[in-house]
């Protein structure tokens, strides 16, 4: 009460509790933003499955594919027939560029895959 956190209390949190920022420095999970690009858009990457057996067939490989294209940028999966969506763990974020966009494009068809913004 009338202390104010500035996010070394050593939990991840999250967005929408406290600050959105581990002990650490970094964001956490779901804030989206980091200390260095506070307040600007991230950028994030979906990835469309028609159901939850399709992405569950998928989701090895998709994670594989992933890891090979470390970056800052955010990873969503989007389930068609009940409208889920799931964000991949920090660990398997990305670096959206041309090439990594044709590598997913090519495995998971360009209808499926598009890049998008999200705000921070």
């Amino acid at each position: 009460y009338g202390r104010r956190n500035y996010g070394g209390n050593g939990y991840d949190r999250g967005a929408g509790y406290g600050n959105g920022y581990r002990a650490d420095g970094n964001a956490g999970a779901g804030a989206g933003t980091n200390r260095s690009n506070a307040g600007k858009p991230v950028k994030s990457l979906w990835v469309r499955f028609p159901d939850m057996p399709s992405y569950e067939a998928a989701r090895q490989p998709l994670e594989e594919l992933l890891v090979t294209m470390p970056g800052n940028d955010v990873v969503k999966i989007y389930i068609q027939d009940t409208k889920t969506v799931k964000e991949m763990p920090v660990s398997l974020r990305i670096a959206i560029t041309g090439e990594n966009m044709g590598r997913l494009s090519d495995r998971f068809g360009s209808d499926n895959v598009k890049p998008g913004m999200q705000n921070g």
